[in-house]
């Protein structure tokens, strides 16, 4: 259970990765402002995260409705990422099967 939610923590940081590096390449002037703001989100998210472990899939179901409504400055990019997010919290929250 440890190795599949480690895994899926390190897909969530590469489509996190991904999806800001698409933001930041959007034509748009504030585009690197938008990416800025995006990373500052998911950084608190994740550090919530790890700092409350118990409220740790809410933060992400959370931060993918916010995602959404940030439409227009690229939230819908980052929806992978919170997805991957909340699969390893979910993981990571199972009671280990002997």
């Amino acid at each position: 259970m440890k190795l599949a939610s480690r895994a899926a923590l390190w897909v969530g940081a590469a489509l996190l990765v991904v999806g800001l590096a698409v933001v930041v390449l959007n034509s748009t002037p504030s585009s690197r402002g938008d990416a800025v703001l995006w990373l500052g989100v998911m950084a608190m998210e994740r550090g919530l995260a790890v700092v409350v472990p118990s409220t740790a899939v809410a933060v992400d179901l959370a931060v993918i409705l916010l995602c959404l409504f940030g439409l227009e400055v690229g939230g819908l990019l980052l929806v992978p990422a919170g997805v991957a997010f909340v699969i390893a919290d979910v993981i990571d929250r199972q009671p280990n099967a002997r």
